[in-house]
């Protein structure tokens, strides 16, 4: 998304929005021939996982699956909203020119990526959920800050909504590692599948 952000206005610039589409699929293309080559099983780990005799509606029954997915759903609208509108509120709703705000954008993934690692790094400490509680309060706090510093000279405004996007990506990792922890033995990955799908429904 860092990248995206610098090199999407750049090819819009250009050749408008079919090389906008052009350069997604080359990075697309990209990820696929690295997945290809780089991905592989751990060694002491088979390729299938071992059957487990959770059904998956017991899975997708978990109550607290349930409230950690409802809790991604709702996490992952301020991450939408700031990524997708950071760059619209800047340039057309306050007149920065546009690069200044992709270059923002671009910006706030790079924080949001240290956060994911340091919000990682806290909860392998402090376990998944306290640290989610915290990250989700502060994200609610900066937002509120950015509804508040609207109408505040462009400098402050910017400042305040880079840092609320930037802890709005900063979550996922906690979410997805608690999910699969919390998720019956050999049915991680349906735990983590169920968070995600609640987060692209919301």
């Amino acid at each position: 998304t860092a990248a995206a952000g610098i090199a999407l206005p750049v090819l819009a610039a250009r050749g408008g929005v079919p090389a906008v589409f052009a350069g997604l699929a080359v990075g697309c293309l990209g990820a696929a021939i690295a997945s290809a080559i780089g991905i592989r099983e751990p060694p002491d780990r088979p390729a299938a996982a071992p059957r487990t005799s959770t059904p998956t509606r017991a899975v997708l029954a978990d109550r607290r699956l349930q409230r950690l997915s409802v809790a991604g759903a709702l996490l992952v609208v301020p991450q939408f909203l700031g990524t997708g509108f950071l760059v619209e509120l800047l340039h057309a709703g306050r007149g920065m020119p546009a690069a200044t705000a992709a270059a923002l954008l671009s910006l706030t993934q790079v924080f949001g990526a240290l956060g994911r690692l340091g919000s990682g790094a806290w909860s392998d400490r402090a376990g998944r959920l306290r640290p989610l509680r915290i990250v989700s309060l502060a994200i609610a706090a900066a937002f509120t800050a950015a509804a508040v510093a609207f109408s505040a000279p462009i400098p402050v405004l910017a400042v305040v909504i880079v840092v609320a996007t930037a802890l709005a990506v900063s979550w996922n990792g906690l979410l997805f590692t608690a999910a699969g922890e919390l998720a019956p033995a050999g049915r991680a990955a349906t735990g983590m599948a169920m968070t995600n799908t609640a987060n692209y429904v919301g």
